[in-house]
């Protein structure tokens, strides 16, 4: 530790046992005091890099929202003399960890700091972001679920909460966190956002549209509102407005992938298939991982009758989502069509493997079977679509 200059000077001149003594008070003074300063200095320093949490993957519906606002990082609930040097030491330690993506590492350090100070509320917090970052949701909560104990009145904790409620499908919890953290903050524009995702998971569609116009409202050049409201419109068969905000938000975006897929899928609902497929080739072009696009391009061009064209979308979005059932359908249907009846029914089959309950895989399956001359398991397949509620031809 190095001194200021004067202070050298002034105890170079205490050579008496008395002054001695008394330099050495002066020095653990000083020494204190300064040691505080710097304990300041690395809380500051923890407040200003747990204000993140981890970021949500972009879902095939809708987008949530990591937090943005400034979260505290210290409890103005605890009492400064209970902290020590050490809990800052593993909190910073724990920080450092989680950004370079150590999310076990950064539990390690938390848990000592709390080992240290079980009333650390902000190290609760940060563990529970550590936890759901490893997909620990039920350990995030209940961490989350501490630091509130310690700390009920902090919007961000709540909203945290919200968020890893949501990733569990429990959207009525995630609402009722979202509403603690609005109410403790009203202009929350993060919090109306997710809680609009929530409302629609359970299609509050109207509820939904209210929330991201009021997030709007804070922040009016909001992409993602944007998005998530034409979704809803949509939802609801208002497709002049879903277009409406899905062009809103690609003018804010340009880059913005899944809001032309969206608009494709709108103007796919109003049958304008060829506009459909401009907006996929554009999303597909942005994000060549598009699932949906891909997907709903080959609907479009079996909607045109371009069988042929439709089977390689099907095709790479099976690459993509090996599960998606709906795709093995659509695709074992444009081979039927092609007349290659023996594949059809390979897709079918697998269709009906990952998706019992897919009246349509059976009730076409059938036809390809009596189309083969197998008309008693093909009439077995059409009663079991009628069972399954298909209806029509």
């Amino acid at each position: 530790m190095k001194f200021p200059k004067a202070i050298n000077q002034f105890l170079l001149h205490m050579n008496t046992p008395t002054t001695k003594i008394l330099s050495i008070v002066i020095l653990l003074i000083f020494f204190i005091l300064f040691y505080k300063w710097a304990g300041q200095i690395s809380v500051d320093e923890i407040k200003s890099k747990s204000t993140t949490t981890p970021s949500t993957n972009k879902d095939t519906t809708l987008v949530t929202k990591a937090i943005e606002s400034n979260a505290p990082a210290v409890s103005s609930a605890v009492s400064s003399d209970t902290f020590s040097p050490i809990i800052y030491e593993h909190e910073n330690f724990g920080l450092q960890n989680y950004d370079k993506g150590d999310y076990k590492g950064a539990i390690i350090e938390y848990s000592k700091a709390i080992a240290i100070n079980p009333k650390y509320s902000d190290a609760y917090y940060n563990r529970a972001r550590a936890k759901v970052a490893l997909k620990d949701y039920k350990g995030g909560i209940e961490d989350d679920t501490k630091a509130l104990s310690i700390t009920p009145n902090d919007q961000d904790i709540y909203y945290n909460r919200g968020r890893t409620k949501g990733l569990l499908n429990d959207y009525q919890g995630a609402i009722a966190d979202y509403n603690k953290a609005i109410e403790i903050k009203p202009m929350f524009n993060e919090a109306y956002h997710n809680r609009g995702v929530s409302k629609a998971a359970l299609y509050d569609y109207q509820g939904a549209i209210a929330d991201y116009n009021k997030e709007l409202e804070i922040k009016p050049n909001d992409a993602d509102a944007y998005y998530n409201r034409g979704k809803a419109k949509a939802e609801l068969k208002d497709y002049s407005g879903a277009i409406t905000d899905d062009n809103k938000a690609i003018d804010i975006n340009p880059l913005y992938d899944m809001a032309y897929s969206n608009r494709g899928v709108v103007k796919a609902s109003l049958k304008d298939y060829q506009g459909a497929i401009i907006d996929f080739n554009r999303a597909i072009k942005l994000n060549t991982e598009c699932v949906e696009a891909y997907y709903n391009r080959g609907f479009c061009k079996v909607n045109l009758q371009n069988y042929q064209g439709a089977m390689p979308d099907y095709t790479k979005a099976l690459e993509l989502s090996p599960k998606l059932s709906n795709a093995y359908t659509s695709r074992g249907f444009c081979r039927a069509m092609l007349q290659d009846n023996r594949g059809a029914i390979v897709d079918f089959n697998r269709a009906i493997d990952l998706n019992p309950n897919d009246a349509e895989a059976y009730n076409n399956r059938g036809l390809c079977k009596i189309q083969l001359g197998q008309k008693g398991s093909g009439c077995l397949d059409l009663n079991k679509a009628l069972a399954l509620g298909r209806t029509g031809s």
